[in-house]
């Protein structure tokens, strides 16, 4: 059974886990000096989270497919652990991400924009409240 959440807006942050000192909940403190990179997306956002059982136990598979414009310093944020910052149509903020279970991103280039794939494998669902 796959769970799309729709309440999504088009913007995202994205920051390296080695960017950040602290999370807790939907908080988050980052080093000194250290931002985050926040991208206002062509396509409305869709997350897609379903439940897959394996040798590793009962994990959701979470995944979200971003289009932007071309930003080469995006392409930093490959093979990097990474935290994201979902934004909802209401302004709120989710945390998407943890030391444990961090996001992993996928970069391809198209004619004039980036399609990035987020995704990881983790053992309870996102939860949009």
């Amino acid at each position: 059974m796959s769970e799309k959440i729709d309440q999504l807006g088009n913007k995202i942050s994205i920051v390296p886990f080695s960017d950040v000192t602290s999370i807790t909940g939907n908080n988050f403190t980052l080093s000194s000096s250290k931002n985050f990179r926040t991208l206002y997306t062509l396509n409305d956002l869709n997350f897609e989270q379903k439940p897959n059982t394996s040798d590793a136990g009962n994990l959701y598979v979470q995944n979200l497919i971003v289009n932007c414009r071309i930003n080469n310093e995006l392409i930093r944020f490959c093979n990097q652990d990474l935290m994201v910052i979902l934004y909802t149509m209401s302004y709120k903020q989710v945390i998407w991400g943890s030391k444990d279970f961090p996001v992993r991103i996928k970069i391809s280039p198209l004619a004039s924009s980036f399609s990035m794939e987020l995704n990881r494998s983790a053992p309870f669902p996102l939860v949009f409240e």
